[in-house]
């Protein structure tokens, strides 16, 4: 009976020591490679709400110790304001002169900012020139293009890309950035269904980072032309939705071909070294954090609005 007791404690030290190995893990163990967690689009974060400053600066408050942020595609400049205010280093690359101009001015305004202005097209290449076409903000011209790699040297909280469609270009010209010899803890990453590119930007990025997605935004064909579409069916969400990266794309461009004219989303890339409980912990609460009845951006929360008002007409009609 002895001997008996011996075996049971051996293997309950076994059994206790693999439960404290387990517990210290780290969680990126939860996020498989080739899948987008569906952490945001689960608590109905649109990409109304990304593009809000209080998502935004939380989003790039996640890592305290980096205080540096680039953003390619700056135009009007309101994020790059936005992290300039809050102390970050902000390194802006914009190449239309109209956009650069009005940079100039807000900056010089403004001395107390570290802003570095790198007016050229982010590219895949160090030289050379390209006519950039620009129908929203009436441009056309030619600018000079450069790598990010040769411009930014010191590691981000945050990089920023919203060119339409272009940023796997901008990416192939920051791997250096993107090593771990200096270093990006997050990317945000716009999204337009039905682009090819897109698949090659997540599986480039795959190995590092974790991918996070915010409910897709888009002009539904039941609705007449509006410019800022922002009925319950603008949003497609989806808290079902698949996960792996070739289904959701097509999940993404299906729906895009069926009942969107137009169907884009942001993603999130967190770096996984750099994804501890405590990130994920925040980005789980990052709706309550962000959408009580008290908050000061009632905008960043429209699409849970919209489905609680939703919830409660079918209650009713029940």
């Amino acid at each position: 009976m002895e001997d008996v007791g011996r075996v049971r404690c051996a293997l309950l030290s076994v059994l206790l020591c693999h439960l404290i190995v387990a517990s210290a893990r780290s969680p990126t163990q939860q996020f498989p490679h080739g899948f987008i967690s569906p952490s945001l689009h689960q608590q109905a974060l649109s990409h109304i709400a990304f593009h809000s400053n209080a998502i935004k600066l939380a989003l790039a408050s996640l890592f305290p110790s980096l205080k540096a942020a680039a953003v390619v595609g700056v135009e009007w400049g309101q994020e790059t304001f936005l992290f300039a205010e809050n102390d970050f280093h902000v390194y802006a690359f914009e190449p239309a002169n109209k956009f650069v101009d009005h940079l100039k001015r807000i900056v010089e305004n403004n001395p107390q900012w570290n802003y570095t202005l790198v007016p050229i097209a982010a590219a895949n290449e160090s030289e050379g020139t390209i006519i950039l076409e620009y129908e929203n903000a009436d441009i056309n011209e030619t600018v000079q293009v450069g790598k990010v790699d040769d411009h930014v040297h010191e590691p981000l909280a945050v990089f920023s890309l919203d060119i339409q469609g272009d940023e796997l270009h901008v990416l192939q010209g920051s791997t250096k950035l993107l090593s771990k010899d200096v270093g990006v803890a997050s990317l945000w990453v716009e999204a337009i269904a039905c682009n090819d590119k897109v698949a090659t930007i997540l599986h480039m990025l795959d190995d590092q980072y974790v991918a996070f997605d915010f409910v897709p935004w888009g002009h539904h064909v039941t609705q007449k032309a509006a410019k800022v579409p922002r009925s319950l069916n603008s949003f497609a969400y989806a808290p079902d939705r698949p996960g792996g990266y070739s289904e959701y794309l097509s999940w993404m461009c299906e729906l895009q071909q069926k009942e969107y004219k137009w169907l884009q989303t942001d993603f999130l890339f967190i770096r996984r070294d750099y994804l501890t409980a405590d990130v994920h912990n925040k980005l789980l609460a990052l709706a309550d954090t962000h959408c009580s009845k008290s908050s000061e951006f009632p905008a960043d929360c429209q699409l849970r609005q919209l489905l609680a008002e939703h919830r409660s007409e079918r209650k009713d009609e029940l």
